[in-house]
């Protein structure tokens, strides 16, 4: 729309150039926009060429202009016999007044979309403008955010009605929270898509992942790439998914390492239980079928399948196939030898 604006304002007058201008509190490193008493465009004068009274000027010029076509031929008449031995494209002002041609000009009532950046400090300063841009939006879309200066989305990223961010909460790339999404305190998401009413707990990771409707993830859970929760799935603390999908109501509560699986509907995982997808060359598949029982403390030796309804005790190696309603047990058994530690203490028998 400001764009738009200045080819207006050009057109209108029959002017030969037209540039935007602004007016900051604090006007220091921008040129300054020199005026007549009949307030007509003089000049621009950069802040090293100005004069303190020059300086206290807060009507700046943000670098953006239009032209007509005269201005090739006008290029070839700016110098650099200034201060900092620059060719300015701001001498164009004077050119074309040489020239008796009309400059026009119109004022952004917006400075947020018009300032420059040299520096770290004014690149966070714009970004912080757009951040507070795509909250407002956002929120006026019926999307609720607590503390909402301190959450960072990016603008690619989708929000649905009645979603609800916490405190802290990141949402970059192509993610896309679906109606009634809760998201903690903390979380980070990447590329990741919430169906409605999932829920990612606080200080959780998501990359690349997908989490179905009434599924939810966290606190402490990271989904990497091809992480797909099931409607009603429950990731807990500390379990990491990796190209792996857990089927209906399928839970893996805490501490466990889930990597090139599926898991299917109403299996329980227990703590502590990883898949060994990894034999030191090639990635291998863990496939558990519907209402399988991992006790804790088990590892799953890739490949290997756990056909429906088998149960493994804790504490197994699993390296071989598990039939239908199985029980697998693969550990040494116990063996309690009385008075060891007694005669390890040297206190005799």
């Amino acid at each position: 729309e400001t764009l738009t604006g200045l080819v207006a304002a050009m057109q209108a007058e029959g002017a030969g150039m037209a540039l935007l201008t602004m007016r900051l509190d604090d006007p220091t490193g921008y040129g300054r926009i020199l005026r007549d008493e009949h307030g007509q465009i003089l000049g621009n004068v950069e802040q090293k060429d100005a004069t303190p009274e020059e300086r206290a000027i807060r009507e700046i010029n943000p670098g953006v202009y239009c032209f007509d076509p005269t201005v090739w031929k006008k290029l070839e008449l700016v110098d650099n016999q200034n201060a900092a031995g620059e060719y300015y494209l701001p001498d164009l002002i004077r050119i074309y007044r040489e020239a008796g041609q009309k400059i026009t000009s119109i004022e952004s009532g917006d400075t947020g979309e018009l300032l420059g950046v040299n520096s770290r400090a004014q690149l966070a300063e714009v970004e912080k403008v757009l951040l507070q841009r795509l909250r407002a939006e956002w929120m006026a879309r019926g999307v609720r955010m607590i503390l909402p200066e301190s959450i960072y989305l990016e603008p690619s990223v989708e929000l649905a009605p009645d979603v609800t961010l916490w405190p802290g909460v990141i949402l970059r790339g192509k993610t896309r929270l679906g109606e009634g999404v809760e998201v903690g305190a903390y979380a980070v998401l990447t590329d990741t898509v919430v169906e409605a009413g999932g829920r990612i707990k606080s200080h959780t990771v998501c990359e690349e992942a997908y989490v179905s409707s009434g599924a939810d993830a966290g606190p402490f859970a990271r989904l990497r790439p091809k992480a797909y929760l099931e409607e009603g799935a429950h990731v807990g603390n500390f379990v990491e998914l990796k190209n792996a999908r857990l089927g209906r109501r399928a839970k893996a509560g805490h501490l466990a390492y889930l990597g090139d699986a599926e898991v299917g509907e109403e299996s329980n995982i227990g703590a502590g239980v990883i898949t060994a997808n990894y034999d030191g060359q090639r990635k291998h598949k863990t496939t558990i079928g519907k209402r399988v029982f991992v006790g804790s403390n088990s590892v799953l030796i890739a490949p290997v399948t756990l056909a429906d309804g088998s149960f493994i005790a804790g504490g197994s190696g699993i390296n071989q196939d598990v039939p239908e309603d199985a029980l697998a047990i693969a550990r040494e058994r116990q063996r309690n030898i009385e008075g060891y530690m007694k005669r390890k203490r040297g206190e005799g028998s």
